[in-house]
């Protein structure tokens, strides 16, 4: 029973040793998970740009689409003194051409 303590018992310099090795290995985790948590920081900031850029191109798109549709449709825009605005649509002037009957 004694024999066994005996051959547990480290001298102070293993035990020196020892405690710089596990000083060392917590640092080395610290390090680590700093890195993680840089790499997750990193990862959070490309999502959100990535989110930005994709706003932006919908953004973009509703625009062209805009443009698109009033180039095609809008055949002008008239602002009266009065600040009525009077927006005439290309199919305007077709409705005129077509009589109700010819609808139905």
């Amino acid at each position: 029973m004694y024999e066994n303590l005996i051959n547990k018992v480290i001298t102070q310099t293993e035990y020196k040793e020892l405690r710089k090795d596990y000083q060392s290995a917590i640092e080395n985790l610290l390090s680590e998970i700093t890195c993680l948590e840089e790499i997750q920081q990193n990862v959070c900031q490309k999502i959100e740009n990535i989110l930005n850029l994709q706003e932006n191109f919908r953004a973009t798109q509703i625009s062209e689409i805009t443009k698109e549709f009033v180039d095609k449709f809008i055949e002008r825009v008239e602002v009266s003194p009065d600040n009525t605005v009077t927006v005439t649509f290309y199919f305007d002037e077709l409705l005129k051409e077509i009589e109700v009957n010819d609808i139905a």
